[in-house]
């Protein structure tokens, strides 16, 4: 499935494809620098870490 994903990725006719892995990427960069700035704040609320995972 990777495979499949990365050769639509790959193809530069498939604009929505390129667009749409563009944009996972980002969120997973975004989600992972929000996890680190708050990595040691011991004041979080168990809602919002859940809110910051999901």
């Amino acid at each position: 499935m990777f495979a499949q994903a990365s050769w639509y990725f790959a193809n530069p006719e498939n604009l929505q494809v390129f667009k749409l892995i563009s944009q996972v990427i980002k969120d997973f960069a975004s989600s992972e620098i929000n996890q680190a700035s708050s990595l040691f704040d011991c004041d979080i609320k168990l809602d919002d870490n859940f809110l910051k995972s999901y």
